[in-house]
């Protein structure tokens, strides 16, 4: 009979057995394991570490579209405080969220035009005001909303409603700037029927717009270092065949709004102003090709 081995004598009171675990286990036994961690405590590590990456993750998210936004400069601010006072700006909510409405000044067009433009990313939507204070002449409505976190693509429904709080327009288009020309494309492309064209700026679409009878307007400056040059060629296809792409000499990515130089974009040859002007022009005459040629 197996007797086990090293029994200690404590207090002389009472013995507590030391088990020799190799001759033990020899006669049967079961040999000790060491407890790791359960499934259920690797589990909530996992989650641990996915919630601290995840608020990482959104905490540079939020800093680079909402703290370190690209704000209006004083032009901007001043022509929206202008236009308040003369009631052709306004503030309004529509669903809950908040929008720049511009109201146009071509009382005499026979043509009564809407526009819902979109912002660039991380750019406060208060920035396109120069520009679009310049094509009040042409619109009878501009809707701009204040996107979520300055993120288009958070808010690409923000143009849901928008049409059936200003109605009367003989038609309606779509423009973007940037990310927010990505994110107009992606709503006009399940809203095809709704829209007389779409207006890029600096910008591109991935969906297929090619067979949708939308017009298209595409303007790109030629000192733009922000767009992807390769991205914006291979999108081509996805527009329709009778798009208008004009590229505008000296024309940089970030003067089509009014927020400052633009990282990593190129120098300008042209003024803020001249390039604004400029781009009001071209879509001017890209919907009246007839004023354009008198």
């Amino acid at each position: 009979m197996y007797e086990p081995k090293n029994i200690p004598i404590r207090n002389n009171s009472r013995r507590k057995v030391e088990i020799d675990k190799q001759n033990f286990d020899r006669f049967g036994g079961v040999r000790e394991k060491k407890k790791g961690p359960s499934l259920k405590k690797i589990l909530l590590l996992v989650l641990i570490l996915l919630l601290i990456i995840g608020a990482g993750g959104s905490g540079a998210f939020y800093y680079k579209m909402v703290i370190k936004a690209y704000q209006p400069q004083a032009v901007a601010m001043k022509v929206i405080d202008d236009g308040k006072q003369s009631y052709g700006i306004t503030d309004h909510e529509i669903n809950g969220h908040k929008y720049l409405v511009f109201y146009g000044k071509g009382a005499n067009n026979t043509v009564h035009r809407g526009l819902i433009f979109y912002p660039g990313a991380a750019v406060d939507y208060r920035s396109y005001a120069p520009l679009l204070d310049e094509l009040r002449e042409t619109f009878s409505v501009i809707v701009v909303p204040d996107m979520p976190m300055n993120f288009a693509w958070l808010g690409q429904n923000y143009a849901d409603g928008v049409m059936e709080e200003y109605k009367g327009m003989d038609e309606w288009y779509m423009a973007g700037h940037s990310m927010g020309g990505l994110c107009a494309a992606n709503y006009i492309a399940s809203h095809k029927k709704e829209f007389k064209g779409l207006i890029l700026l600096a910008s591109y679409t991935t969906k297929d717009l090619s067979d949708s009878g939308l017009k298209v307007l595409s303007i790109c400056g030629d000192k733009d270092g922000v767009i992807s040059r390769k991205r914006m060629e291979a999108s081509k296809k996805n527009l329709p065949s009778d798009t208008v792409f004009v590229t505008m000499k000296k024309a940089n990515h970030g003067q089509f709004g009014s927020y400052g130089q633009q990282a990593g974009d190129g120098v300008a040859g042209i003024s803020e102003k001249k390039q604004q002007t400029k781009t009001a022009e071209v879509i001017r005459n890209f919907l009246e090709p007839e004023a354009a040629e008198e």
